[in-house]
């Protein structure tokens, strides 16, 4: 066997593989965004005129609409509609008044196709494999897999 650098073969490994789980912590958050829908509870929103509006756009679901003395979330595509901007409109029966929403939305980040989802998620999956496979190297060229093997 030739001479080998074990100390900079260590070092490295070693800088790639903290380099590897600084970048799978950042890659990991963002496809986490790009693949979940986000969630708002009890929102706060003002209903005059028969219309009120939401913080987020790209509403997914509204799931309750209502407020301390009047639970309407039973009215939800009949006497109260949104939109996927986030525009609430109440039939006159519900009142103007402030409300509180719950409802999940898509994000600035969040891959609406869902085969691009999956895609996006195999990614990480991938680089973990390609960090694996640094490390690997790095004790092959050491030696340390041949300390085993014998």
């Amino acid at each position: 066997m030739t001479d080998v650098n074990k100390a900079g073969i260590f070092i490295t490994v070693f800088i790639i593989l903290l380099l590897g789980i600084v970048l799978i912590d950042t890659l990991g958050d963002q496809i986490y965004l790009a693949t979940n829908l986000g969630s708002i509870t009890n929102e706060s929103v003002v209903i005059t005129a028969g219309a009120g509006q939401l913080a987020q756009d790209d509403v997914d679901t509204l799931s309750y609409f209502g407020n301390k003395t009047n639970d309407t979330s039973a009215f939800i595509n009949t006497l109260i509609n949104y939109t996927k901007a986030g525009v609430i409109t109440t039939d006159p029966t519900v009142g103007n008044t402030t409300y509180n929403a719950s409802y999940t939305y898509e994000g600035d980040e969040y891959i609406v196709g869902s085969n691009n989802r999956v895609l996006i998620r195999l990614i990480i999956i991938f680089f973990a494999i390609a960090i694996l496979a640094a490390a690997i190297w790095g004790m092959y060229q050491m030696g340390i897999i041949e300390l085993f093997a014998k």
